[in-house]
């Protein structure tokens, strides 16, 4: 949190990782925003301030900001949900079960289930998208194996489409 001082009023700019807007509160005579890491540079400090910075408190935001940005990065990979590993766990079996195709489907829907879920949760987990698309792929590869072998083995409607 920054905290700037000049005559009567006090402004208290506190940066955060996870905010997405600047939020100001009154307080009396004191202001108070809430930035996000990210977003905020140097020019809106001084806007919201009213005054320019030194060098040194210039130096001291950047390495406050890298700091905040590198410990918002460490959090979301710890976020990684259990959720979402069984999402990839269950997407790559339905993979490896494309044969039996009932439990190929089967598993395929509970992983994309899981993997929305956990998607919703963290919009930046991997392991939720790669099961999401590991699950869609086995649906479109059991799709197309279907309909390959309706095709392909029966002497119903889709006879049209056999050349002899």
């Amino acid at each position: 949190m920054f905290c700037f001082i000049y005559g009567q009023s006090t402004t208290h700019i506190s940066i955060h990782s996870n905010e997405k807007t600047v939020i100001k509160k009154n307080n009396g005579i004191n202001d108070h925003y809430i930035v996000s890491a990210k977003q905020v540079r140097i020019r809106d400090i001084e806007k919201i301030t009213g005054r320019k910075l030194t060098l040194k408190q210039k130096i001291a935001f950047k390495i406050y900001q890298w700091k905040l940005i590198k410990e918002a990065k460490k959090i979301n990979k710890d976020r990684t949900s259990k959720r979402s590993t069984a999402a990839l766990v269950l997407s790559i079996l339905s993979l490896a079960s494309i044969i039996l195709f009932p439990l190929s489907v089967l598993l395929a829907v509970i992983s994309i289930i899981l993997a929305s879920r956990s998607i919703k949760e963290n919009y930046e987990d991997k392991r939720a998208k790669t099961a999401m698309t590991l699950s869609i792929l086995a649906l479109g590869i059991v799709i197309v194996g279907l309909l390959a072998y309706g095709v392909l083995f029966s002497d119903g409607a889709f006879k049209i489409f056999i050349i002899n």
